[in-house]
């Protein structure tokens, strides 16, 4: 335990230094890189696209009355026999 003790002054101070100027150049790295983004882009705004909705009807009954279970159709998009 008392291995982790055995450092000189000198020896934290250097690392003291070494950690500082690592912090700064990164620091200083991430300014240059904001610098160099921070060009205006234009503003472009996106062009109004028309789209038309249409509403699409299953004509499936809301309620069913009885009848058997069919398991291989499903209930609610069952095709509807036409008159």
């Amino acid at each position: 335990m008392t291995a982790a003790l055995d450092l000189s002054r000198a020896d934290v101070g250097l690392a003291l230094l070494a950690a500082i100027a690592v912090q700064g150049a990164l620091v200083g790295a991430l300014r240059l890189g904001a610098a160099a983004r921070s060009v205006p882009l234009a503003a472009a705004e996106p062009a109004p696209l028309a789209i038309s909705v249409v509403p699409e009807l299953i004509e499936a009954p809301l309620l069913k009355l009885g009848g058997r279970r069919d398991p291989t159709r499903l209930p609610d998009l069952a095709a509807v026999p036409r008159p």
